[in-house]
């Protein structure tokens, strides 16, 4: 019993970190039109409520802090 909780565990672990890629992807696409620039990819994933750049935001965000906190902004 516990062997398949983890083996699910890890199939949805696995089908999550897919989705996210794809989602990623569709935001790197539709930024690259006009009305959007690279930048443009967080917001697009917000926009439709995705939370594919999470961790890249949360990371982002502790630079940003430390650059603040040191003087380096």
């Amino acid at each position: 019993m516990e062997n398949e909780r983890v083996d699910l565990l890890q199939v949805i672990a696995s089908l999550r970190a897919e989705r996210d890629e794809a989602r990623r992807e569709v935001c790197m696409w539709q930024s690259i039109s006009p009305q959007h620039d690279m930048n443009g990819i967080f917001d697009i994933a917000d926009q439709r409520g995705w939370d594919c750049y999470k961790k890249q935001n949360e990371a982002l965000d502790r630079i940003a802090q430390f650059d603040q906190e040191n003087g380096l902004l």
